[in-house]
């Protein structure tokens, strides 16, 4: 009797192993298809409430090295002159995107124009600019026990 539960014991452990091997093959294979990331930013930008001025900071967020590719989550009620909103990104590729929803929840969603290695995520009417010299300008965080 103990022999017969020890087989079958084997015979599990055995085919687990092989089912994890065969994920594992398999999650290998499907990332080392998948193209490497671009160098720089995408800028995710929610657009909801202020449309009218998205031109402008598209003409600004085109003047940022370190911003790559720029896409839109155009959940406004305000129609969308694309054309209008290509020219003004300039030379920074930009993707209009329009998500299902209004939530702002979207703009940590993987959506597949994300090519870089880094993603910066906005409002539409936050500043760039405010927001990088904010950061430049803060302390770094020391725990209370290190002060």
């Amino acid at each position: 009797m103990a022999r017969v539960r020890a087989r079958r014991l084997a015979g599990v452990l055995l085919a687990l192993a092989l089912v994890v091997a065969a994920s594992l093959a398999l999650h290998r294979s499907s990332s080392s298809s998948s193209p490497p990331l671009d160098p720089g930013c995408t800028l995710v930008v929610n657009v909801f409430s202020r449309p009218t001025t998205v031109p402008d900071s598209l003409r600004h967020y085109d003047k940022t090295k370190s911003i790559t590719a720029i896409v839109l989550l155009w959940a406004g009620p305000a129609q969308v002159d694309e054309e209008e909103l290509k020219a003004a990104a300039g030379v920074t590729p930009l993707s209009l995107v329009f998500p299902p929803s209004t939530s702002l929840n979207w703009r940590f969603y993987p959506w597949p124009e994300i090519r870089t290695e880094c993603v910066i995520s906005m409002d539409d009417g936050a500043s760039l600019a405010l927001a990088l010299s904010s950061l430049s300008r803060r302390r770094p965080c020391v725990p209370r026990a290190a002060r």
